[in-house]
């Protein structure tokens, strides 16, 4: 379950599949959130982006999914990632979800840059959201626990918000969003 925290830049990326097609998926490894990035050709410029520039997230609730929604500045225009805490069924996942947030505190997310092409991990960057992200995202997947759940629906959810929504229109309708300042490289 722990590791994830053993993975360090230049090595292959082993945790899960590669994607078929460049984009961003929002994973949970053992109980730690993760927003995976999946690149073609990424160059040292692209890496430095990622790591030391500025990162807007927010999520966009489309029932029963939970699209993750993130810019990074001068890296991407908005990307996003369907997510569903009802895929972890199977799981012993703790994700202490009956339980308050603790006010003031954010969650604490992982985010790798994995070059498709090489397969190999560029750049490992985390980070802590605001509370009102953390504490909304919580509530969020604390309410897909209440509601039937299949592959075929959020499959269908999912395809049916791509034909309507550009990753774009789902970052202007996302909520609780924060903004993580760039740091000096």
């Amino acid at each position: 379950m722990e590791q994830y925290v053993m993975l360090s830049v230049g090595q292959s990326w082993t945790l899960s599949k590669i994607p078929d097609s460049e984009g961003i998926i929002f994973e949970i490894f053992g109980s730690h959130p993760c927003l995976l990035l999946f690149f073609d050709h990424l160059t040292d410029e692209d890496i430095k982006k990622v790591n030391y520039g500025q990162l807007k997230m927010g999520y966009y609730f489309i029932s029963p999914i939970i699209f993750i929604v993130c810019k990074i500045q001068d890296f991407s225009d908005w990307m996003d990632a369907p997510f569903s805490i009802r895929a972890y069924d199977d799981q012993e996942l703790d994700f202490n979800l009956s339980e308050d947030f603790p006010q003031d505190e954010g969650m604490n997310i992982n985010l790798f840059l994995i070059d498709r092409i090489s397969q190999k991990l560029c750049a490992i960057r985390n980070f802590t959201t605001s509370h009102n992200f953390a504490a909304g995202f919580r509530h969020k997947c604390w309410e897909q626990l209440q509601e039937p759940f299949s592959m075929d629906l959020y499959q269908s959810v999912v395809s049916s918000a791509y034909m309507r929504l550009s990753p774009k229109d789902l970052g202007k309708r996302a909520e609780n969003f924060f903004l993580l300042k760039g740091s000096v490289s």
